[in-house]
């Protein structure tokens, strides 16, 4: 057994090495939860890690603690708050996990899009696309934790249509957990799944596929309870069910935008999305040009340039529903770029003929390494403010928080706040 894993790994091309070794580098780097930082200094990443911690001290979230993301969102972190209560070491390891997790899934994709040496080298480069972004932020958001479920989600769709056949059993359940997943994270990141749903659904009944049709709705919908009947069980058994819905639900839903006219909001939404993208030229630019490719690729089956058309399409819609945007909405479209980057690539390379993947290094395989390396380490600007360990230079209110809280406080350890 030993000598068959020895011969595999001698196997492994010098590029693949470089890039695994790049990768375990640059974890260190793409997040401010990362250990060589002084702290993450998001307010939003602070909120959720107070919850987490609350949750594993006996507060419940929505009931006792009041915040509106969902509740595997704060299972999340209630398990980096178990890693490590008092930094964010914990959420560091999780994020890692879901980095070379996603990093897994572009493999897949890359090897979809016929890549063989060069795939370590695509999905480097997709990942940077990802977490090298501008908008990427300090870490730990529910745009970054969800990357690698709807990335997996996006590989099934992709590979099914370009397999032209209808998807499995086993994928219908698995797409309708992450769809569930995603769903009870942020719910207004699920715009990917319900265009994939719409667009698919009306396909296959304009085509009179009935039979498929109730398949794919019954088995999804099956996964789709998976995750959430454990959910509102566990809520349920800590009296907090009432208080999930209320939350997640009514206040998500009215507060946002609740004094706009319909009008006005239909206006808003637009201007949010419309301003994000023309601020963000090379992730507009690259969404249409992927779209486009897709439309090539798929000429002699146009559903599946409607239905991708839809995802993104959706995508933008859900995020941007509430008609306020933030700095790093933007982040739940960049996925589209790096997931599809892969397929568009190979099927340049196809078709312009284009040499990519010898076992030396090609110039793109080079230039795509250098890049997103690049990318990775200081492509995101946000962790220009970042603090490092022993930095002499004013640190950010939170850590003063807890310096005197652990200075003045007599008990055990302080009460909960947020700090680290």
């Amino acid at each position: 057994m030993f000598k068959k894993v020895s011969q595999s790994i001698r196997r492994i091309p010098l590029q693949n090495w470089l890039v695994l070794i790049l990768l375990a580098v640059s974890i260190f780097g793409f997040t401010e939860s990362s250990p060589i930082f002084k702290t993450n200094q998001w307010d939003d990443t602070n909120v959720s890690f107070t919850m987490g911690r609350g949750w594993i001290s006996g507060l419940w979230p929505y009931r006792d603690l009041f915040e509106q993301r969902g509740p595997i969102m704060y299972a999340i972190y209630a398990l980096a708050a178990k890693i490590s209560f008092n930094n964010f070491l914990g959420l560091f390891v999780i994020e890692s996990a879901l980095l070379f997790a996603g990093f897994f899934v572009l493999l897949k994709l890359a090897e979809l899009a016929g890549f063989k040496q060069s795939k370590y080298t695509v999905a480097f480069f997709g990942l940077a696309l990802f977490y090298g972004s501008n908008v990427f932020g300090f870490g730990g958001s529910p745009e970054e934790l969800v990357f690698p479920l709807t990335a997996w989600f996006i590989y099934n769709v992709l590979r099914d249509f370009q397999h032209d056949q209808f998807p499995k059993v086993s994928t219908m359940l698995i797409n309708g957990i992450l769809f569930s997943i995603v769903f009870w994270i942020k719910f207004s990141l699920i715009g990917y799944f319900v265009g994939y749903y719409v667009a698919y659904g009306l396909y296959l009944l304009f085509k009179r596929c009935f039979k498929n049709f109730f398949k794919i709705l019954s088995l999804s919908l099956i996964g789709f309870a998976i995750p959430s009947v454990i959910i509102i069980a566990v809520f349920a058994a800590g009296h907090a069910s009432n208080a999930l819905f209320k939350v997640y639900f009514v206040t998500n839903l009215t507060m946002y935008g609740n004094t706009i006219s319909a009008a006005g909001k239909f206006f808003t939404i637009f201007k949010s999305m419309g301003g994000d993208l023309i601020s963000h030229p090379f992730t507009a630019a690259m969404i249409v040009i992927w779209l486009l490719i897709l439309s090539t690729q798929f000429r002699k089956k146009a559903h599946v340039f409607y239905i991708f058309a839809s995802m993104i399409g959706l995508q933008f819609l859900t995020v941007y529903l509430s008609g306020n945007t933030q700095w790093y909405y933007l982040l739940a479209a960049v996925t589209f770029v790096a997931v599809l980057l892969p397929n568009s690539l190979g099927f340049l390379i196809n078709n312009f003929n284009l040499k990519i993947g010898k076992i030396n290094f090609t110039r793109l395989d080079v230039l795509m390494i250098i890049i997103g390396f690049l990318l990775l380490n200081g492509g995101n600007t946000n962790l220009r403010t970042a603090l490092f360990k022993g930095q002499q230079i004013n640190p950010v209110a939170s850590v003063k928080f807890g310096e005197y809280m652990r200075e003045h406080y007599t008990g055990s350890k302080p009460t909960l706040i947020e700090y680290n």
